[in-house]
């Protein structure tokens, strides 16, 4: 298993910053702060389907302004630093979307290939998720998906075909 690097997004940005106001409840004074969004990637060979690939995997971490400035004095704070935590990105996948904080609009669901029909387990769409975790331990979580009926319409579920005791 590869190190977690900090890495440039598509646009070219290391991190999104997000700038904010709060009140001190005690004080009632307004604060403004700031914290960033970086992404992290992880090189991870996996066993699928007879075969052993690598695949790059994504996640995404809030870093407080104080942790950013620090980070800043350390030079870690450029792309291809290894992310100063040890830990690992895991796959979890689940029947509840996320939600976008800013805008409310909900997760798409997994899909079977770019352009391929939605996944489902038990005729509820699965949504996967990729989570930086400093728990060595902590696994993958997959769902076992419905079979696709051959001339299927690409929203329509497909008929439960019972679970893997591997897999959820």
């Amino acid at each position: 298993m590869e190190n977690v690097l900090i890495t440039e997004n598509r646009d070219g940005k290391l991190f999104e910053k997000k700038d904010f106001k709060y009140k001190n409840k005690s004080t009632g004074e307004v604060i403004e702060d700031s914290n960033y969004k970086f992404m992290l990637t992880q090189d991870v060979d996996v066993f699928n389907n007879g075969y052993i690939n690598t695949t790059t995997r994504v996640a995404f971490v809030p870093v407080s302004q104080k942790s950013f400035d620090s980070w800043k004095k350390r030079n870690l704070v450029q792309d291809g630093a290894i992310f100063p935590f040890k830990g690992k990105i895991v796959i979890k996948e689940t029947l509840e979307p996320y939600v976008n904080k800013n805008t409310g609009q909900l997760q798409e669901p997994k899909k079977r290939g770019a352009n391929g029909s939605v996944c489902y387990h038990y005729g509820e769409p699965i949504y996967r998720n990729s989570v930086f975790t400093m728990d060595m331990d902590e696994e993958d979580v997959f769902m076992k998906m419905d079979a696709e009926k051959v001339g299927m319409i690409a929203d329509e579920p497909a008929e439960d075909t019972g679970v893997d005791e591997n897999l959820i």
